[in-house]
């Protein structure tokens, strides 16, 4: 059976999301960072009350873009 460590894993998640909120790394460079999934360091993002600037207009540039329609 394999034990995380939380308190190392809470202050390597900290960082990182930190780093994340500054742009100093992407999502999935600061889950790698802290050893964690990609899901996991988004739930721990929003745990922590992290909103994203991403919308649903810029969602919806982006699948216009990969579909060839912009």
């Amino acid at each position: 059976m394999i034990v995380k460590d939380v308190t190392l894993s809470s202050n390597s998640e900290e960082k990182t999301a930190q780093d994340y909120m500054k742009g100093l790394v992407t999502l999935s460079e600061a889950a790698d960072q802290a050893g964690i999934t990609l899901w996991e360091m988004e739930s721990f993002l929003i745990q922590q009350g992290f909103k994203s600037e991403y919308s649903i207009e810029d969602l919806d540039k982006e699948m216009g873009l990969l579909e060839g329609k912009e």
